[in-house]
Formats: structure tokens, sequence, C-alpha cells
């Protein structure tokens, strides 16, 4: 009930020729993927905070990610990453529409959100970022 990507593919078909889109699913070459993408896109429903996500903002990629809590403790909507209803394809394709390379625009707003969202990984999402948080939780446990 959950799996859309015969609608996505469906919209896929009808994009302007300078937009591709690929479902990878399950690689083990995550990082070529990484590395040859525009955009990323994490269309979860209920999914916890996606170690993908992360991967994908740490490789600069903008990211188009659907709009739940998990998400938006990531993600600040329009500054490194942009959402979209979740279950709703027209506003998915609608936010693809709106990084799609060919536009000085679009690929300068693409780049900046792609800059913004490495940015948020190092200062909120390091290995030193979370340690430090770490330390700081263990330092405010009551002594026993």
């Amino acid at each position: 009930g959950r799996d859309h990507s015969s609608v996505l593919n469906e919209l896929a078909l009808n994009l302007p020729p300078n937009l591709k889109i690929n479902f990878f699913g399950h690689s083990s070459e995550i990082e070529r993927h990484y590395q040859s993408a525009h955009v990323f896109v994490l269309p979860s429903l209920s999914e916890g905070m996606s170690n993908s996500l992360l991967e994908a903002m740490a490789q600069g990629l903008a990211c188009i990610v659907s709009d739940i809590p998990a998400n938006r403790f990531v993600v600040k909507d329009g500054f490194d990453a942009l959402t979209f209803t979740p279950s709703d394809a027209q506003d998915l394709a609608r936010q693809l529409l709106a990084l799609a390379p060919g536009d000085p625009e679009r690929d300068e707003r693409r780049h900046q959100l792609g800059r913004n969202a490495r940015a948020t990984v190092q200062s909120r999402f390091s290995i030193d970022s979370i340690g430090a948080q770490l330390v700081k939780l263990y330092d405010q446990r009551p002594h026993l």
C-alpha cells in the first residue's frame, strides 16, 4: 500500500528531457550514485533518522524529503532541503522541477541547498559534533 514507485515512474516519463530520474533502491555502489546525482530524494513515510539522508547531505547534494518528523529533525525546508507532502507524488514532482538542471536560477538554488546541506551535517551530525553532544549529556548526569 505504500509503494508509489509506479506513480513516480509514470510522472518521470512526462518530465522535461533534461531531468533524468533513477530509482536505485538497494545498491552497493552508493558513493558513485551520490556523485552522479544532482538531487537526492527521500520519500519515506515513517522512517527514523535516515543515514542515507545524512550521507547525501554530506556529499553536498540538494535533497528533497518527505515532510515527516524524522526528516524535519534533520533539515530546514528551503534552507538545506526541500520538503514535500508525504504520499503526494504531484508535490514531489513539483519540487523536482524546482531544482531541474538547465536554468541558472534553479542551478544556483540546487547548489546553495547542497552547500547548506553539507554545512548542516558538518555542524550538527559530524563525529565531533555528536561526540560533544554525548559528553555534554554525560556531564549533566547527576553523579550518584
